[in-house]
């Protein structure tokens, strides 16, 4: 109920004024792209854009995964700098940001997650002409759940009226299609295995074969050929959460990382190790995992507790923001051996107590949040490691 009142908050604070002033620039804009999705909406968002610019079109995107980006007609991106939590009043300036550079088209990741705000978001604020939702998975259940089939119900407030959905979900896909007939909207579903291998290698980042299809699809629905699209997608940036392997050098040891912090459920985080590991020098390395938690997202650790088992570590590391019940509970789910790094205070003490421990090179995985000491991790090994 709380966000039910929320969201009508929200539409009386627009003011008659503001929500005419934002429809005139809404209708400025010739094509709206909104993504949606458990996983991989930035990427995605990304790709959509750089693939868009390839063919010569001015596009504005907006990212707002690991760190939020306005993404400009040339490539350059410009951080988006907040007072207090990130809201969906945002929309409102970026609409009028993009229409008054022309743009042709505009492409923005959802960025709501209660489904009263994600209806606010597309029918209000975006009225898309095209909707992409990328997955639907196991996480921000405690919001979109209880059952991730009532997460896929509640991502059907994004898709568009009378537009187009492009989607690579299969088991939830009965639930999209259905609410997209209702709205006269058609559905284009994308099969990942469709992109080749030697596609995907030519990217400088580790990158999914669904993230790219989606992208390509959209593409191809505006009028952007596959080669086209796919060599502007190729020029690129990362977006901060994408998952590359970084290293450095401990008192002579070699220390890898391989970030799926930005993995934030159990089927994505084995996809990326998987994607990942072939890029790691497992060989004589003590292979261990940095599992993160924030205060405010501990069913996120729990879940990930149970695939542990899975990615054949040796020890798992605690950091971030913990309870000893959460503690107690990760212990009961992980055979191995649990060590609590939870009272570290920087990236650089974590590591050295790791390293320490290991007498050949160390392989870490960093799980869980990317936020707090996710983030630290991240920028110790930037600032220090080798290329």
């Amino acid at each position: 109920m709380i966000y039910v009142l929320a969201a009508g908050l929200i539409l009386l604070s627009l003011g008659a004024v503001e929500y005419r002033l934002h429809r005139r620039n809404l209708a400025k804009i010739p094509t709206v792209v909104h993504v949606n999705g458990t996983r991989g909406k930035s990427t995605t968002t990304r790709l959509i854009a750089a693939g868009l610019r390839g063919a010569g079109l001015n596009v504005l995107a907006k990212t707002t995964g690991s760190a939020a980006r306005l993404i400009l007609s040339d490539g350059e991106e410009l951080p988006l700098h907040r007072r207090g939590r990130a809201t969906i009043h945002e929309n409102l300036k970026v609409v009028a940001w993009a229409a008054r550079r022309g743009v042709d088209v505009l492409v923005v990741e959802c960025m709501a997650l209660h489904p009263e705000l994600q209806w606010i978001a597309e029918e209000k604020m975006l009225q898309a002409d095209l909707a992409v939702i990328t997955n639907v998975r196991e996480d921000h259940l405690e919001v979109m759940g209880p059952t991730v089939a009532d997460a896929a119900r509640f991502m059907c407030a994004t898709i568009p009226q009378r537009g187009h959905l492009v989607t690579a979900e299969k088991q939830f896909l009965p639930v999209l299609q259905e609410a997209a007939a209702k709205k006269g909207t058609t559905v284009h579903v994308v099969d990942p295995e469709g992109i080749s291998p030697a596609v995907l290698d030519r990217f400088s980042y580790i990158s999914f074969g669904a993230n790219v299809a989606l992208a390509l699809k959209v593409c191809e629905l505006l009028g952007v050929d596959q080669e086209t699209a796919l060599t502007g997608m190729l020029q690129a940036a990362p977006d901060p959460g994408v998952s590359p392997v970084q290293h450095l050098r401990w008192e002579g040891r070699s220390v890898q990382l391989l970030n799926c912090f930005a993995a934030n459920d159990p089927q994505s985080t084995l996809m990326t190790w998987e994607a990942g590991r072939s890029q790691l020098n497992l060989e004589k390395a003590l292979v261990c995992a940095v599992l993160n938690s924030r205060s405010d997202r501990p069913l996120r650790v729990l879940q990930l507790a149970g695939i542990l088992g899975e990615l054949g570590l040796e020890k798992l590391y605690l950091v971030g923001e913990w309870t000893w019940q959460l503690k107690r509970k990760v212990r009961e789910a992980y055979p191995g051996p649990v060590l609590d790094l939870t009272r570290a205070k920087t990236a650089e003490e974590i590591v050295r107590c790791i390293a320490a421990q290991a007498r050949r090179g160390v392989v870490l995985v960093g799980l869980g949040n990317i936020r707090g000491m996710g983030e630290a991790l991240l920028q110790y090994f930037k600032e220090n490691g080798e290329d």
